[in-house]
Order: structure tokens, then C-alpha cells, then sequence
């Protein structure tokens, strides 16, 4: 990465002191030292926001799993609460006690 950045740089000096010509040895080279670097540069950062989106994309489901389970856990308990303060009968309610 830093040997192209430098080697463009070079070539955009060298361009800059030929008087910055639209065509010839001195422009392609310098075109060409440049899209590299660019290029380079680009292809990077796309794979750092890839990796990162795979990251999260990835905790996603785990984060999903905890809360289902935690929810599923929740109702439970409520469920088992309810049938220990009221008597229940083919999931109805027989009688109910106050509870103190």
C-alpha cells in the first residue's frame, strides 16, 4: 500500500514537472500510478465494510435466540404462577385465592 501511494506520488511530481501533459510516456504513467493506488484503496475499504456487515450479520440470529429465550422463559413463569395462585380445571379457572 505505501509503495504504490509513493510510486504515485512520484509519477504525479514527475507529470507536475513535465508541465502536465494530456498525452504521452509521462501522462500514461502517471494515470496509471494513480487508478492503481485508487484501486488498491478502494478495494480495502470494500473489504473492511464487508467484514464488518458479516459481523453483524452473524450476532444477528444469536441476538434474536437470546431474546426468544428470554421471552419464552418469561411467559413460563407467568404461566406457572397463575396455575399456583388459581386452581385450574381443563385450563379453566376452578376457584382463585387471594393471595396475602
Amino acid at each position: 500500500m505505501d509503495e504504490l501511494k509513493e510510486k504515485s506520488i512520484a509519477s504525479c511530481k514527475l507529470w507536475k514537472d513535465a508541465g502536465k501533459p494530456r498525452s504521452g510516456s509521462t501522462f500514461t504513467i502517471y494515470r496509471r500510478d494513480k487508478a492503481l493506488y485508487k484501486n488498491n484503496t478502494r478495494t480495502r475499504q470494500a473489504k473492511e465494510r464487508g467484514y464488518f456487515t458479516n459481523d453483524l450479520h452473524e450476532a444477528l440470529p444469536k441476538k434474536i435466540k437470546a431474546i426468544f429465550l428470554e421471552m419464552l422463559e418469561a411467559q413460563v413463569r407467568l404461566q406457572a404462577r397463575q396455575n399456583l395462585t388459581c386452581g385450574r380445571v381443563n385450563g379453566r379457572k376452578a376457584h382463585c385465592e387471594t393471595v396475602c
